[in-house]
């Protein structure tokens, strides 16, 4: 089968019109056979449509979790510098109140 006639057939297939001398039921097949095809596209759009936006769900609630990481590191890193500055506060109180300790 040549590229032309495969061409033609599947313009047949996509747009069916009944031609001269095409019985019935070959016409009837013809619209079944286009309108499969078309659902099988939608389903197929359908199913890429999907895959995106639970990829773009993905993308946003990793970007989410980063942000909550980073967050948590720099109050984590906060309270420690926090904590030592207080050690070295009271260890100072302590011993302007007790020089002898």
């Amino acid at each position: 089968m040549s590229d032309e006639n495969i061409r033609q057939v599947i313009c047949k297939l996509h747009t069916p019109t009944c031609r001269k001398g095409e019985t019935q039921d070959d016409y009837d097949n013809c619209l079944t056979t286009s309108s499969r095809l078309c659902l099988e596209q939608v389903e197929r759009d359908r199913v890429e449509w999907r895959k995106l936006y639970k990829r773009e769900q993905l993308r946003v609630e990793v970007e989410s979790l980063l942000l909550e990481v980073k967050e948590a590191k720099k109050k984590h890193h906060h309270q420690r510098h926090s904590d030592d500055k207080g050690r070295h506060e009271s260890t100072r109180v302590r011993n302007d109140m007790h020089p002898g300790d």
